[in-house]
């Protein structure tokens, strides 16, 4: 299961949007609704298929196309350091 790097971000949530610093570089990271939902969930703790869920409830999309979009957003999180994988 992914979750966030806690010892390499920093993050806030305002408005709705989540931004994310890596500490190490000094990138910032600002999300869309869909992003910053997903990031949410992980950081409760939630499972992928939990947050598919929840998404596909939330914003009435087909649970394919949400599960294609939330796994695409957990493998670029992945590449840009801000989450680990199991």
């Amino acid at each position: 299961m992914p979750h966030i790097c806690e010892n390499r971000v920093l993050w806030k949530e305002k408005n709705g949007v989540v931004t994310v610093l890596l500490i190490s570089s000094g990138n910032f990271f600002e999300f869309n609704a869909v992003g910053s939902a997903v990031w949410r969930l992980l950081a409760a703790g939630h499972s992928t298929d939990e947050i598919i869920d929840s998404l596909t409830k939330t914003y009435g999309v087909p649970r394919e196309q949400l599960a294609l979009d939330v796994h695409g957003f957990i493998v670029k999180m992945i590449a840009a350091d801000l989450l680990a994988s199991d």
